[in-house]
């Protein structure tokens, strides 16, 4: 029989938003395996500008997008988006692929989506499944898109770990 492990992903590289930087939970969100538990993710603006959403679609609206990955081998427990800290958009329209490991949601707003200096985030639930080691330590992407030109603000880093992960952080280099 298999075991079940956690693991992350290759990194992709996408030209983002000068400014715009991965604000993930830190520490990083520890969920037991069998259970469930939030994972938070965001952005943080480090210029002093606003950023707005101030296009349209075709159909006149100004729509937020958020896709959510589940961090390798676990699974999205279902589809909410909770908007946590400087979070733009009413409520938040989502659908999850039927496998778990995806959520698509989108908002109709126009305004400020990244204030000047702020941190914007959103939280998941996460589940782990039972028999994943203790130890183990996952990471996805999110990404937010809105209308503004062709823009695009970097991936948002959605981390979790089962326990102790300690043992896989590299040591401490001597001092010199």
């Amino acid at each position: 029989m298999a075991g079940v492990a956690l693991s992350s992903g290759p990194a992709l590289a996408l030209a983002s938003i000068p400014g715009l930087v991965d604000q993930p939970q830190d520490p990083v969100a520890v969920i037991a395996p069998g259970t469930t538990g939030t994972v938070t993710f965001g952005l943080k603006n480090t210029t002093g500008e606003d950023f707005t959403s101030d296009g349209k679609d075709a159909a006149g609206n100004g729509l937020l997008r958020i896709t959510v990955g589940a961090p390798q081998g676990t699974t999205l427990a279902d589809k909410t988006l909770t908007q946590v800290v400087g979070a733009p958009g009413p409520a938040w329209d989502c659908s999850q692929y039927s496998d778990s490991t995806h959520l698509d949601c989108i908002a109709d707003f126009k305004g400020v989506v990244l204030a000047a200096g702020q941190t914007t985030q959103w939280r998941v639930n996460i589940t782990v499944p039972s028999g994943v080691p203790n130890d183990a330590l996952a990471e996805s992407l999110a990404y937010f898109q809105y209308y503004c030109g062709d823009q695009t603000p970097p991936p948002m880093s959605v981390k979790v770990a089962t326990g102790d992960t300690a043992a896989q952080e590299p040591p401490p280099c001597p001092p010199a």
